[in-house]
């Protein structure tokens, strides 16, 4: 989930590093390309059913217990960085890696799929502050405001008042903030949408609204300019995923738009199909506790809270069995534990506590969870010896 201007989010370990990385590795470190339309963003995950599955804490081949998970942030939400290795004038460099056949990952290289990180000199002398990545476009935050994106265009999601069914180009191109109110200190990408936030806390959203994913009316198919979403309230954070959208307002309170399927937009909705034009309130969690991150997957969404409780909604194998959870749902399998983070992925997850655990659960056919593909255990144990605590700081 993505916060104000302070967010600089660097993983410390190799096995945090995973934890941030359950909905990426597709390009400049961010999240992954489809098999499919309804799979959406984590092409990298197994999307049979029938695929094996883990269920437990697991430290994985190349990690013990003297390996404690280290996440350091601030004010804010842990996550992306361009990977900072100093230029002689100080600025991080961006690599990008994966396919680029629509120009995404701004790299003249014809269009080929990237298999090893590379330079991206294409924001020459820009000082990169953040980094979002869609289906097939991605989208680049500098230390001054200003955003440029690169890639698919088919929808508006580029934001320069275009739209571009065919070809691609990679050259990236800057968004047209004329009518942003505010600097933009946080970006965020969908599949075929983009979400800006500024530092007065308002909102604009430019690309697909097919599913409703912008909050505004069905007969909004593309918008290809930055404009405000119909959303009241100040808003301290953004979380754009596949086609659906979370907010989070500084009152702590969470609106969702876009599409419902498997419940995973947590409204309480019986038809777990139907998507949402327009945003609506998420409740459900403990009056006491308030939202700190959000993670969105393909069929569930994590709400990691800042009393350290975990809920889910959608569809949880791991958890909940068959059963769609329509509402925030509380995790008890971590009760006993304080909750780090969360990363929802297509159809796996990955949760860090504050004693340094990592829990893997769901489908392990491709080795998304590091382990051997053919075990299957069951649901998420506690009862692992812990490692050192883990030297996180709790974020507000």
């Amino acid at each position: 989930m993505k916060r104000g201007m302070t967010r600089r989010r660097i993983a410390m370990t190799l096995l945090c590093f995973v934890v941030i990385i359950v909905q990426s590795g597709f390009a400049a470190w961010a999240e992954p390309v489809p098999g499919s339309e309804d799979v959406g963003t984590d092409s990298h995950v197994a999307d049979a059913m029938g695929g094996d599955s883990v269920t437990d804490a697991v430290y994985g081949d190349d990690l013990t217990e003297d390996d404690t998970v280290r996440e350091e942030a601030d004010d804010d939400e842990p996550g992306f960085a361009p990977l900072s290795t100093e230029e002689e004038d100080g600025l991080p460099e961006l690599h990008a890696f994966g396919r680029n056949s629509m120009g995404e990952l701004a790299l003249d290289n014809g269009g080929s799929t990237q298999l090893a990180p590379e330079l991206v000199t294409a924001f020459p002398g820009l000082h990169i502050f953040d980094i979002a990545v869609g289906l097939s476009h991605s989208v680049v935050l500098s230390a001054d405001g200003e955003v440029y994106a690169v890639g698919a265009n088919n929808k508006g999601q580029l934001g320069n008042g275009t739209i571009r069914n065919s070809g691609f180009s990679a050259t990236p191109v800057m968004v047209d903030l004329s009518g942003v109110d505010g600097q933009v200190v946080a970006i965020d990408a969908g599949d075929t949408h983009t979400l800006l936030l500024t530092d007065n806390g308002k909102v604009y959203g430019f690309g697909d609204n097919s599913y409703g994913q912008l909050g505004f009316a069905s007969e909004v198919e593309n918008v290809t300019l930055p404009t405000p979403l119909p959303v009241n309230g100040e808003m301290a954070s953004i979380e754009a995923n596949y086609y659906m959208t979370f907010l989070v307002t500084t009152d702590g309170e969470v609106y969702a738009t876009g599409r419902n399927q498997y419940g995973k937009l947590g409204l309480g909705l019986e038809d777990t199909d139907e998507n949402i034009y327009g945003f609506k309130k998420v409740t459900g969690f403990a009056p006491e506790a308030t939202v700190k991150s959000i993670s969105t997957g393909s069929r569930h969404t994590f709400f990691v809270m800042d009393d350290g409780s975990l809920y889910a909604a959608g569809s949880v194998p791991a958890l909940s069995g068959t059963a769609y959870w329509v509402e925030p749902t509380l995790v008890t399998d971590f009760s006993s534990e304080f909750v780090v983070s969360a990363s929802a992925g297509s159809t796996h997850s990955l949760v860090l506590t504050a004693n340094g655990r990592v829990h893997a659960f769901g489908q392990t056919s491709y080795g998304q969870l590091g382990l051997d593909p053919r075990r299957s255990i069951g649901k998420p144990s506690l009862r692992r010896s812990s490692p050192p605590p883990c030297s996180a700081t709790r974020r507000s």
